[in-house]
């Protein structure tokens, strides 16, 4: 890898870093859940200490806008795919996924889930329109259901 950027013309050296460039998007578009940190400049050390926490039951309790939803799209799609880094969870689970309304799943945790499950998702259960009621996973058989706990 050290020789792509060896060349002694610039144009060359431009061209190759282009397409480093374009496979290290291609890496993140396929497994994103390996380079979630690399959506942004920011570390989120807090994301980091809530995915290797050992507890059994955690809860995000944390400001507006600090990746509660991005946290726990990962940690969804960690548990659906069984590729958790930090713990055995599968391999076949079933579980929920809540949001205060269906309308704020569709354009929150839904959004992040299907940027990690990508082309993961075997079947999808609609409740109305674009917004899922279950999911089901190729690879391992998972399913998630989503519920709402709007009154």
């Amino acid at each position: 890898m050290n020789n792509l950027i060896k060349s002694s013309n610039p144009n060359t050296e431009k061209l190759e870093l282009l397409q480093l460039i374009e496979e290290k998007q291609r890496r993140q578009k396929l497994n994103p859940l390996n380079y979630f940190n690399c959506y942004s400049p920011i570390r989120h050390e807090k994301q980091i200490e809530f995915h290797e926490a050992e507890q059994p039951m955690r809860v995000l309790l944390w400001g507006n806008r600090v990746g509660k939803t991005e946290a726990g799209g990962m940690e969804a799609a960690y548990y659906l795919t069984d590729t958790h880094p930090h713990r055995k969870v599968g391999p076949q689970i079933e579980g929920w996924i809540s949001s205060p309304s269906f309308d704020l799943q569709l354009d929150g945790t839904q959004k992040k889930l299907e940027r990690y499950l990508g082309d993961q998702i075997e079947h999808v259960d609609y409740l109305r329109g674009n917004i899922w009621k279950n999911v089901r996973i190729k690879k391992t058989g998972s399913l998630a259901t989503f519920k709402s706990y709007e009154q």
